[in-house]
C-alpha cells in the first residue's frame, strides 16, 4: 500500500511541468517563512516571491514578445514571398 502510494506520487511528479515543480518547490519556503523567526522571514520569503514574479513576467513579458515576433518574421517572409511572386 505505501509502495503504490509512493510510485503514484513519483508518477505525479514526473507528469508536473517545470513551472508546477517550482511552485511545489517555493511553497516549501513559504510554509518555513510562516514559521520562522523574524531575520529569517526575509530569506524565506524571498524564494516563493522571486519564483512568481519570474514566472509572471515570462507569461506576461517575455512570452507575447517571442509570440510577436515569431509572427512578425512570418509576416515578413511573406511580404517578401509576395513580392518576389509579383515580379514573375
Amino acid at each position: 500500500m505505501i509502495k503504490d502510494v509512493l510510485t503514484f506520487i513519483q508518477w505525479q511528479w514526473n507528469k508536473f511541468e517545470f513551472w508546477q515543480k517550482c511552485f511545489i518547490f517555493s511553497s516549501s519556503f513559504f510554509g518555513a517563512a510562516v514559521v520562522s523567526e523574524p531575520p529569517y522571514v526575509f530569506y524565506f520569503m524571498l524564494v516563493p516571491i522571486v519564483v512568481v514574479f519570474g514566472f509572471m513576467t515570462k507569461w506576461f513579458v517575455i512570452d507575447p514578445i517571442k509570440t510577436s515576433w515569431n509572427k512578425f518574421q512570418t509576416e515578413k517572409t511573406q511580404l517578401f514571398t509576395t513580392i518576389k511572386e509579383s515580379e514573375k
